[in-house]
């Protein structure tokens, strides 16, 4: 686990990071109008499309995090808040290998198609368990170690 911050010091983060996200999102939309390039339009059309998903993503992630950051038992939360997301995660990266694939005619998105539910299964029961992993290793009883003088053994005579 990383170093514990103050909780709203991570919500402050956090909301700071998807406000820049959105400003970033209404730039790239306002140099569209201006942009004669068919790729860039479908980039931008595409991030809009996907556009709540994003923000989704974001505050799912930032709600873990905040669970994160508060002692037990509060913290048990953040691994469901982070499995939630990475299915999100998995969805947002299956449209774009799809949008991918449809720009470049690569068809790898029949290829990538059939580990879709796969995915979804598998990658947030990795999360989950990495996710508890790490809150048991955090609060496991830690074995104190003598740090005076090493004990001698007896001497055999």
């Amino acid at each position: 686990m990383h170093e514990r911050k103050h909780t709203w010091k991570t919500l402050l983060h956090g909301i700071i990071w998807i406000a820049i996200a959105l400003i970033i999102f209404g730039i790239l939309n306002l140099v569209a109008n201006y942009v004669r390039e068919a790729n860039f339009h479908l980039i931008v059309s595409f991030l809009n499309h996907n556009l709540l998903l994003i923000i989704l993503i974001s505050l799912i992630t930032l709600f873990g995090d905040v669970f994160e950051d508060l002692n037990f038992p509060f913290n048990i939360f953040y691994p469901f808040a982070r499995a939630v997301a990475s299915v999100i995660i998995v969805i947002f990266v299956f449209r774009t290998i799809e949008f991918v694939d449809m720009v470049g005619g690569t068809g790898i998105y029949e290829l990538a198609y059939n580990f879709y539910y796969l995915a979804l299964i598998i990658i947030p029961f990795i999360v989950l368990v990495v996710g508890f992993s790490s809150l048991i290793i955090h609060y496991w009883p830690k074995r104190r170690v003598d740090k005076g003088k090493p004990k001698k053994s007896p001497r055999k005579k």
